[in-house]
């Protein structure tokens, strides 16, 4: 016989509630493994299916529990950082205000991605030019 294969989700399972599984790990629905089995006589060859009754066989499927999916959780943006408040001189370039928020969580087991903006960036309102004296 081969070993068993992944946990893979069943869907026509229920759900569990999230329960401890054997390993101490948080599992919240419930797989099924799968194995292939040969029946052999006296380990020198394979017999036919007729010659090996299905009650002598060990069981080809079984149930597994799946890990808990985790989805990403990022911080809210920050404010705005301030945009400059006193006049700009001659022709400097407009002036940038940014924002970012924090990665809390990563995700796991199939959970929902982060997002791809962690930062932003946008220019600041046009400011007064500083008066020229001579």
């Amino acid at each position: 016989m081969s070993p068993w294969g992944p946990c893979i989700e069943d869907t026509l399972v229920m759900p569990l509630n999230a329960t401890m599984s054997w390993n101490g790990e948080a599992s919240c629905s419930v797989g099924m493994q799968t194995r292939q089995i040969h029946c052999m006589k006296s380990k020198v060859g394979h017999v036919t299916r007729k010659r090996c009754p299905e009650s002598t066989r060990p069981e080809t499927v079984r149930p597994c529990l799946l890990p808990c999916k985790k989805d990403c959780v990022v911080t809210p943006f920050s404010e705005w950082t301030p945009c400059p408040t006193i006049c700009q001189q001659g022709n400097s370039s407009l002036a940038k205000q940014s924002r970012h928020r924090i990665i809390i969580q990563k995700p796991n087991n199939r959970g929902q991605e982060c997002p791809d903006t962690l930062y932003e960036e946008r220019e600041c309102e046009a400011r007064p030019l500083c008066p020229n004296y001579r």
